[in-house]
């Protein structure tokens, strides 16, 4: 089975793009797809964001970013959400699934995402 890594901004986006992230695992998994997606990452100890200094913190941010690194060759695709050109994140992350040959692809979601 295919398993493609969801790929897109979060930071500094209305909701933290989860519905955006949601719509498209959703519809990954509706067509037959494993799936892995940032917001799988579940922080060490039950430990809360706020914890860790809140979402816009650094050491949060390279703490998901250390899980994603390590889970891009686990997969075998990429699927880029729209803006992730300003991700920092993203931007990384869509540079190893080139050099790693992973088959990248790019999607559009609507402006509006359906509530289902």
């Amino acid at each position: 089975m295919t398993r493609v890594f969801i790929s897109g901004p979060i930071s500094g986006k209305p909701n933290l793009n989860r519905d955006a992230f949601d719509h498209e695992e959703r519809l990954l998994r509706e067509c037959g797809y494993e799936t892995f997606s940032p917001f799988s990452i579940t922080l060490p100890n039950e430990e809360t964001i706020e914890e860790w200094g809140g979402i816009e913190s650094e050491r949060l941010w390279q703490y998901c970013m250390r899980i994603c690194v390590g889970q891009i060759p686990l997969c075998d695709s990429m699927r880029m959400l729209p803006d992730w050109q300003n991700s920092k994140g993203s931007v990384w992350e869509h540079r190893i699934a080139k050099l790693l040959g992973l088959e990248i692809t790019y999607c559009h979601v609507p402006d509006v995402i359906p509530k289902w």
